[in-house]
């Protein structure tokens, strides 16, 4: 079953870490009442922490069986106006929205018509039961001309479902917080 607005509302009613979505530290306590007060479309709009790119001067990582090692990521510098320039490409957005999941709850990301209408998608993935921390999200841009992007903006929106917890065993993963990369070789598990 989907969560409604309401639902939403009841999970989030402080803002702090305590709840389900907690406040980016960038987005003031009015403007986090008025965004909590009107949840629209029963989904949760996520915005811009920080852009990252992959770093060229690593390796690469590599996706094996037993172990992994992500591409380190470097932050896209902004430009003098305090905006990114986005050009044709492939970034990743971490979100400033801190998650702290229920166990009988998982969240979906959804790119919001905003990204369509800049000739870009949203890549994500569930919010897995447990999780806690911040989420990343790949954006691939196909934009003909680049185009700016502020801390703060809605890129995405998480549809939240609840189940029956009941043989869920909840995450238990080593990311979290607002991990972006392994930092060398871990599990791949």
């Amino acid at each position: 079953m989907f969560l409604t607005a309401k639902d939403i509302q009841k999970l989030c009613p402080t803002g702090t870490d305590a709840d389900m979505v907690s406040k980016p530290f960038y987005i003031t306590n009015d403007a986090w009442e008025d965004r909590m007060a009107f949840i629209e479309g029963n989904r949760f709009d996520i915005t811009v922490e920080s852009i990252w790119l992959p770093d060229p001067n690593d390796n690469g990582g590599f996706l094996g069986v037993d172990s992994r090692q992500t591409p380190k990521l470097v932050p896209l510098p902004k430009s003098d106006k305090n905006v990114w320039w986005l050009t044709q490409g492939f970034y990743h957005i971490l979100a400033g929205e801190v998650f702290n999941m229920p166990h009988d709850i998982f969240g979906t990301v959804k790119p919001r018509r905003t990204t369509f209408g800049f000739s870009s998608f949203v890549v994500g993935t569930d919010i897995a039961p447990g999780y806690n921390g911040q989420i990343y999200c790949g954006l691939v841009v196909m934009a003909p001309k680049p185009f700016p992007v502020s801390r703060g903006a809605r890129f995405a929106s998480v549809r939240f479902a609840k189940f029956t917890s009941e043989g869920t065993i909840p995450c238990e993963g080593i990311w979290g917080g607002a991990k972006l990369s392994t930092n060398g070789i871990e599990r791949a598990f």
